[in-house]
């Protein structure tokens, strides 16, 4: 009785997010977790619509935290799931950054990278816009299935001050959710395919070569975040 009782609270304490995954059986509720779970694996990886420039150099420290998942996700043990992640960025010549990154969430471990093009030459006056488009893509492991992404956006930023920079931007993530493990053995083996549209504004601000932004992503389906970033630019 008494190993009984340990064992529930061991649980109870070491249980994932996603945990409740395995043994959920409406094929709707795990649509709707691949969803946001392809929502959160591609969030956080833009605050700036101006490219580094050749020899440019970035490290930041990015959270996003998802306030409302889809109705039909009871996957989720709890609201609010957030993911954390490492991103580096490089300057390289003809206005293109190159960028990779690494995030986790509760088990959960992500690698992900690609290029920033920059549609206009860099300025850095008052009002000016900075635009660039990016091509990306995003693979994320879990002990019972994996997910597998690909997307492109378009985003802009303009300087209202030498340390205020709002941003603004859309664009698309097509991803493939795997199941690699389930109580129910038909599941296994099953993929679901999406095509997310987002849109995403927010701040950036600077102070020497220290960045911090916040910004607000919104896919079509419903679902939104809040993202917040900190590191160094230079």
């Amino acid at each position: 009785m008494i190993i009984k009782v340990i064992c529930f609270f061991a649980n109870i304490i070491l249980a994932s997010n996603y945990s409740s995954f395995y043994n959920t059986n409406n094929i709707n509720s795990i649509k709707a977790f691949a969803k946001d779970m392809s929502f959160l694996t591609t969030s956080s990886v833009f605050y700036s619509g101006r490219t580094l420039g050749f020899g440019g150099f970035s490290v930041n420290y990015k959270n996003s935290y998802l306030i409302k998942n889809l109705d039909k996700n009871s996957v989720f043990e709890k609201k609010g799931i957030n993911i954390s992640f490492i991103q580096i960025e490089t300057g390289l010549p003809y206005r293109i950054d190159s960028f990779l990154r690494a995030g986790w969430s509760d088990g959960y471990n992500l690698i992900g990278g690609g290029v920033k093009y920059g549609l206009k030459n860099v300025t850095d006056e008052l009002y000016g816009i900075n635009l660039i488009i990016s091509f990306y893509s995003h693979m994320g492991l879990y002990k019972h299935f994996y997910i597998l992404s690909f997307g492109s956006h378009l985003l802009m930023s303009t300087k209202i001050s030498n340390y205020i920079m709002p941003f603004i931007g859309g664009g698309f993530d097509n991803s493939k959710f795997v199941v690699k493990s389930h109580s129910d053995l038909a599941m296994i083996g099953n993929k679901f395919y999406d095509m997310l549209y987002k849109g995403i504004c927010g701040l950036r601000f600077k102070f020497g070569w220290f960045n911090f932004s916040a910004s607000y992503e919104m896919s079509n389906l419903g679902s939104y975040l809040l993202s917040g970033t900190s590191g160094i630019r230079f």
